[in-house]
Parts: C-alpha cells; sequence; structure tokens
C-alpha cells in the first residue's frame, strides 16, 4: 500500500528564505529564491512541483501550498505581494499588465539579485530615487 502525501509535506523549507518584494514576479522572486539558497532555478521550480519545461509561470493551489512550505510566509503574505497569484497583474486600473526591472537602489536590500515587478501604467521613475525604469 503506498501512502498519499499531501503536497507540503513533499516539500521541504529551503534554508534561506527571503521574502518577495512588493508587486514582484513570481520568476522574479523564485529566481532571487534559487540564488540565495544556491540551487538552480529549474531544481526549485520542480521542488515546487512546477514543469520547468513550460514557458510561463502558472501557481496553482497545489503549487502555492508548496511554496508556502518552502518559503515559511504564509498564503495571504504571498498573495499580497506577488500579483500574479491573485490575477492583480491583469487589473489596469492598478497595474500595467507588463512587469519592469525595479529600481536597482531601491531594490539594493533584497538579496538574489534584480527584481523585476508590476507598476501602475503611470509610473515611469522611482519617486524616491528619480531613476527611470527601463522598458517603461
Amino acid at each position: 500500500m503506498t501512502s498519499r502525501r499531501r503536497p507540503s509535506e513533499q516539500a521541504r523549507p529551503l534554508p534561506i528564505p527571503i521574502p518577495p518584494s512588493m508587486n514582484e514576479t513570481i520568476e522574479s522572486y523564485l529566481r532571487r529564491l534559487a540564488v540565495v539558497n544556491h540551487v538552480s532555478y529549474g531544481t526549485l521550480q520542480r521542488h515546487l512541483g512546477l514543469d520547468p519545461a513550460r514557458l510561463g509561470l502558472r501557481i496553482r493551489p497545489g503549487n502555492l501550498v508548496r511554496l508556502v512550505a518552502v518559503t515559511g510566509y504564509s498564503r495571504e503574505q504571498l498573495i499580497r505581494t506577488l500579483p500574479q497569484l491573485s490575477n492583480r497583474h491583469t487589473d489596469t486600473a492598478r497595474l500595467a499588465d507588463w512587469p519592469r526591472p525595479a529600481c536597482p537602489a531601491c531594490t539594493n536590500r533584497h538579496r538574489g539579485g534584480a527584481v523585476t515587478r508590476y507598476y501602475p501604467s503611470y509610473v515611469h521613475a522611482c519617486p524616491k530615487h528619480q531613476i527611470c525604469f527601463s522598458g517603461g
């Protein structure tokens, strides 16, 4: 008889959890998480139950349970900061439907490399550092 495990039991927590940046793309967050924990992006995707061969990331409920288990952040925290989990990035009244690199000065405090996030369509420069975003 084989025992069926829940998805959260199959996913082991990473040794170094890092918080997602506000309005960060899932891909950006997973890439930074992989870098900080010294694993490949593809390995992390497989650990989360995602198919590295597929184009575009789609986090299903089972994958979200694994992401919660791996990072230690609650489902609500991840949904609030990663707009793709709730489709907030398609709400053009709030955010433009295309991600852009974040201000390097603002994201220096985020470990793991550059951050890509969704911004409102009218934002083209960092209000704090007055640095223009590329692709805006």
